[in-house]
């Protein structure tokens, strides 16, 4: 469900850095849905389940390897949840869009979203106020999640640079953006500093993912040479 509230939204942090062939009008459409959605969910969950997730689980440090969640092994069951379980947070996020985005009929000049608050818009408070609220909860999810120890003993080996080199990507991506963007035009300055956000959030994942994938790569080699 993560997943699928994130893909409508997923153009926006990949064009920083390479031209999707859909924009973000088609992704919130109805065949933007079945045609783009759900294929580039599925696309994600896979590379969470079978790449990012088990490749920093064998890195984790010794006090979050015990934290974690027992995994489970992906069976053709699990894959067939996760296609409703896409499709769920993809309506979620279409349907959240229509109370806090303009061009909805609750939005709309004169519509019941349409009042100020401030210098904001009563949509716009709905829109940055669900943000900060869904962020604390993601944040306060994870506090309770690795509070507790749920095993004694954990066979991961902590490495530090499939950490470390996300982090740096963090810090350099939005180097890069910035002297990517055109700062001169006061129009397109907060598509700019957008694009220099989600630039940077993409750019982590993508390293995460590859470094998860050098670390598999890694074990894996390692099995074969004690044959």
């Amino acid at each position: 469900m993560v997943i699928g509230a994130l893909v409508p939204d997923a153009v926006m942090f990949i064009n920083p850095f390479y031209r999707m062939p859909w924009n973000y009008g088609d992704a919130h459409s109805f065949l933007g849905v079945w045609l783009i959605n759900i294929p580039l969910g599925m696309v994600l969950w896979l590379c969470w389940e079978f790449v990012i997730a088990p490749g920093y689980r064998t890195c984790a440090p010794k006090w979050l390897a015990l934290r974690l969640p027992d995994h489970r092994p992906t069976t053709l069951k699990k894959v067939a949840w996760a296609i409703p379980s896409v499709l769920v947070g993809i309506c979620t996020h279409l349907l959240w869009d229509s109370f806090t985005h303009a061009g909805y009929p609750l939005t709309s000049p004169g519509g019941p979203l349409d009042h100020t608050i401030g210098k904001l818009s009563l949509f716009r408070v709905l829109q940055h106020g669900s943000s900060v609220l869904g962020l604390g909860g993601v944040l306060l999810w994870i506090l309770l999640l690795l509070r507790y120890p749920k095993r004694r003993s954990a066979s991961s080996h902590w490495r530090l640079w499939p950490w470390l080199l996300p982090v740096i990507t963090g810090v350099m991506a939005p180097v890069y953006l910035i002297m990517q963007q055109n700062f001169a035009h006061p129009k397109v300055l907060k598509l700019a500093l957008l694009n220099i956000v989600t630039g940077s959030v993409s750019g982590v994942l993508v390293c995460a993912f590859f470094c998860a994938l050098l670390l598999l790569g890694i074990k894996g080699a390692r099995r074969v040479l004690r044959r």
